[in-house]
């Protein structure tokens, strides 16, 4: 169970953010292991712009991109919105840090895609929240350390407000998106998150908001000093600042023998430490001066160039470059030929390799996903010279489906854009149920629909799915039904990009 809450793989996430807040917390889900996208405008995101430049990049921007995959879509344009909407569709996690109701003007907001796919999680940070007076107010780390007390403790006894010198709020901030996420992930999924920069201002300087509800004083500024424990701050010598934190009397005591002054207190020890700039802190890491500084391991893969990827520019032929899919072949081939008389074991573990392969659809070329408005289509992706299994991509418009027919061998079902319903009828052609599937889920054909059934599009956009079946069924004689009479008629399922089979 440990491993399962902190290990992120498999996890889709696309990310709508820019600057820090949100990029950060993006950033934690991918060092957890989630497949996490940045969508960027053509302009992409502004920290990109920030100096210090290294190699072409911003180092600040690689500072909170890190493991991530960029496309670059223009929402202001129809295509750039479907791409997006089929990207949030296929995903387990939506974050963004638009202000609020930007993304529901779009399109991509909670509830129109929670319409789609109740199971997704969708994370929104912004200054003070998704409701309430000040909810459409934009806001900077500087302005909300003010806002939440953060500058009135902060500095010297006397002086002028002072911010944090890291970015507190909105590093904070991005810490409890990505907690937040995780549980809900944990927990199954589903739901919305709203994570306030105030709010979460607020938690964290809750020394200070319970030193004012117990006494009702406010916290004053005290340098580097404590409220509560002395020495606690950090004090001048001949060459320079040194930090002495002596919390508790037994830390006090070692603290005077450690300089030389045992007639105050007994005891040995010394709670201190060199007032180190950030320079040379980094530089103690790298160097390992010191054991206990030390820089996250290297990442899976380097913050995303800028134009990383553009939507558009797929495969337009379907070239043998879909390294995904070729990858997906040879599993699902060790897997038949390893669970020939275990079918059950085949379609579990079958199921677990379609999963991996429709979180994505950057492998399937435009081709292979192009409707027609005369009827569904169907495309063989691959048919095993050994007749083993066969993968064909369906495609529907909105409206469409399959005739009824029947359905003999075993076989698995992913869903790479929009939503498939599988009605499901018994041997007198009278529905039984029905099973909707949504972008990103997969489920067995065989034998939990049953074996005659009729397929569909269930949603108002074209839907693509990925069928694995049980033989080289393009080669096996099938039948459809007339659903009023309930006759059957042999056919041939062969698969082309011409038009359906003749119902």
């Amino acid at each position: 169970m440990r491993a399962a809450m902190c290990d992120l793989k498999g996890v889709r996430v696309i990310e709508f953010c820019q600057i820090a807040a949100g990029p950060f917390a993006g950033m934690l889900l991918a060092d957890m292991g989630a497949d996490v996208i940045k969508v960027e405008s053509p302009e992409g995101d502004g920290m990109r712009n920030w100096p210090p430049h290294s190699g072409g990049y911003s180092e600040n921007f690689a500072s909170l991109n890190r493991s991530k995959r960029s496309v670059v879509l223009d929402l202001k344009q129809p295509g750039g919105l479907e791409a997006a909407k089929r990207l949030c569709l296929s995903a387990d996690v939506v974050l963004e840090n638009f202000r609020p109701g930007v993304m529901a003007r779009l399109g991509l907001g909670y509830e129109a895609l929670a319409a789609h796919k109740p199971q997704l999680v969708y994370c929104s940070i912004s200054a003070f929240g998704q409701e309430g007076p000040r909810a459409l107010e934009g806001g900077f780390d500087v302005s909300l350390q003010a806002i939440g007390g953060v500058m009135s403790v902060t500095g010297e006894p006397g002086g002028a407000p002072v911010k944090c010198g890291v970015p507190l709020t909105d590093f904070g901030a991005g810490l409890y998106a990505a907690f937040a996420v995780v549980a809900k992930l944990y927990r199954g999924g589903g739901g919305r998150i709203d994570v306030p920069m105030l709010g979460t201002t607020l938690a964290m300087a809750a020394l200070q908001t319970s030193e004012y509800f117990g006494s009702g004083r406010d916290p004053q500024k005290l340098g580097s000093a404590h409220p509560r424990n002395a020495p606690y701050q950090a004090f001048r010598c001949r060459d320079g600042h040194f930090v002495m934190a002596a919390g508790n009397d037994d830390l006090y005591r070692r603290a005077c023998e450690g300089f030389g002054r045992a007639e105050l207190v007994r005891g040995p020890g010394r709670p201190a430490g060199c007032a180190l700039r950030v320079g040379a802190a980094a530089r103690a890491a790298r160097r390992r001066h010191d054991p206990h500084l030390r820089f996250p391991a290297r990442s899976r893969r380097p913050a995303p160039p800028a134009g990383a990827r553009r939507a558009h520019r797929r495969n337009p032929e379907g070239a043998r470059t879909m390294s995904r899919f070729d990858a997906f072949l040879r599993d699902m081939t060790a897997l038949v030929e390893k669970h020939r008389d275990d079918e059950a074991r085949l379609l579990d573990e079958g199921a677990a390799l379609l999963r991996a392969l429709v979180r994505h659809d950057d492998w399937l070329a435009e081709r292979f996903a192009a409707p027609s408005a005369e009827g569904y289509r169907q495309y063989l992706l691959h048919c095993d010279p050994q007749e083993r299994f066969s993968v064909v991509s369906f495609v529907w418009m909105p409206g469409q489906e399959t005739p009824i027919h029947d359905h003999t061998v075993w076989g698995l079902v992913g869903v790479l854009r929009g939503q498939e319903r599988c009605r499901e009828y018994g041997s007198d052609l009278r529905l039984q149920g029905e099973h909707v599937l949504c972008a990103g889920e997969v489920d067995r054909v065989s034998p939990r629909i049953g074996d005659i059934h009729a397929v569909a599009n269930a949603g108002s956009e074209v839907a693509v799915s990925i069928h694995v079946y049980g033989a080289n069924i393009g080669t096996r004689r099938r039948h459809v039904f007339d659903s009023r009479t309930g006759e059957a008629r042999e056919f041939i399922s062969g698969y082309h990009d011409a038009a359906r089979p003749a119902a």
